[in-house]
């Protein structure tokens, strides 16, 4: 939904780039294995190469001017009026609209302000654009406060939740940004809590589409923020082998756990994941060669904590040694849910305990978790007969 454009600075740098900077810096090596590490500044890379900065950021457009958002919606009236307004575009932009065959650019374009002001989604379903359908979408969510209208972050797929910076921002709580991707961070901040200051942070040109932002959903997004601190993601999980044959070792991140966990609650359980399902998906009984260490899980509750959850899904692997996958035949597991806060920003804490049963070399896992609830999401169960539910949107 808000997505700002990346600079070299960011961690997802060229490949050439990468290239330069690993023989300048000697940052990079064949033998060692992958590791978060914080970007190489730009400026040290050019001085090296006896270049100028600007040489190497990327060129994009101008940030357009943050303009009042809050007075635009008390300003619109008609959506005719809106378009008749904002007629007088630049005969180049309209030449680049045209080739690209978007004839209703304008018009779509005060839809949003139409939807936002009436607080109904629904007149943004006519938008041709997909990615400004969803703009329109978390504006009426937004300007209403409703987080739980916000636009899907993968449409189709609800287990994954609703995009977070729009969350965030409708639940008028900074604390949800912890959700959002770490580059988007800064920017879903500073507009959750009406101020550009956190935006001094952040280099060109992210510093630009954070401060505009910011600005302009000042006067819309008016209602106290939520200050109170949030469960800070928190893992520690031992893998061993049964017999002994490889050293103990310590996994303390999770794919995607710093961002918290999506809740949907169905009226069968509450169901939760944490990591990305990776090399058993494939049918693999090994982790894939170079592959770090890997833990993932999904899990159903349906009673009250603290209680024993369901274990629908658990893998664990690293590199070049035999992955865990369970439920099967050769697996025993316990997953204690200790606690669990049914709301967005709520505490969950888990401890596991999982291994190979009886199989010689196999892997045991064991330990705990802790994170936050970045979004809820309930759906509705209709009953099909037979014992066959069917899950509803």
């Amino acid at each position: 939904m808000f997505s700002y454009k990346q600079s070299l600075h960011d961690s997802r740098l060229s490949p050439l780039f990468m290239l330069i900077a690993c023989s300048i810096t000697a940052a990079c090596s064949r033998t060692e294995a992958p590791r978060t590490e914080e970007p190489i500044p730009v400026a040290s890379v050019a001085q090296a190469l006896g270049l100028d900065a600007a040489e190497l950021e990327p060129s994009v457009d101008p940030t357009p001017p943050a303009g009042d958002l809050a007075g635009e919606l008390a300003h619109f009236t008609t959506l005719e009026a809106c378009v008749k307004e904002h007629a007088a575009m630049d005969p180049l932009v309209g030449d680049a609209l045209r080739s690209i065959g978007y004839d209703t650019f304008l018009r779509d374009t005060c839809r949003l302000l139409e939807a936002a002001k009436s607080k109904n989604a629904d007149r943004c379903g006519t938008i041709d654009a997909s990615a400004l359908r969803d703009r329109c979408t978390a504006y009426v969510a937004i300007v209403a406060g409703n987080p739980d209208a916000c636009p899907w972050l993968v449409p189709g797929d609800h287990a994954r939740g609703r995009e977070p910076t729009c969350v965030a921002a409708a639940a008028r709580d900074p604390r949800l940004c912890a959700g959002t991707e770490h580059s988007d961070r800064v920017a879903c901040e500073a507009m959750a809590t009406r101020s550009d200051k956190p935006c001094a942070t952040l280099p060109d040109p992210m510093r630009a589409e954070c401060q505009r932002e910011a600005i302009r959903w000042r006067g819309v997004i008016t209602d106290p923020v939520k200050t109170d601190a949030i469960a800070a993601p928190e893992v520690r999980l031992e893998i061993t082998t049964t017999d002994g044959s490889a050293a103990p070792l310590v996994v303390s991140t999770i794919a995607d756990l710093e961002r918290g966990l999506v809740l949907v609650q169905d009226g069968l359980g509450d169901h939760f994941s944490l990591g990305a399902a990776h090399e058993m998906d494939l049918g693999l009984k090994m982790a894939l060669p170079g592959a770090g260490p890997h833990v993932s899980l999904s899990a159903t509750l349906v009673k009250d904590p603290p209680v024993e959850a369901r274990l629908d899904r658990l893998e664990v692997g690293f590199a070049n040694g035999p992955a865990l996958s369970c439920p099967s035949l050769h697996c025993d597991v316990r997953l204690t849910v200790k606690k669990l806060e049914r709301a967005r920003a709520g505490l969950v804490s888990l401890t596991l305990e999982a291994g190979g049963a009886g199989e010689p070399g196999s892997q045991r896992v064991n330990g705990t978790v802790t994170t936050f609830v970045r979004d809820v999401v309930r759906q509705g169960v209709r009953a099909l007969g037979g014992g066959v539910m069917k899950v509803l949107p």
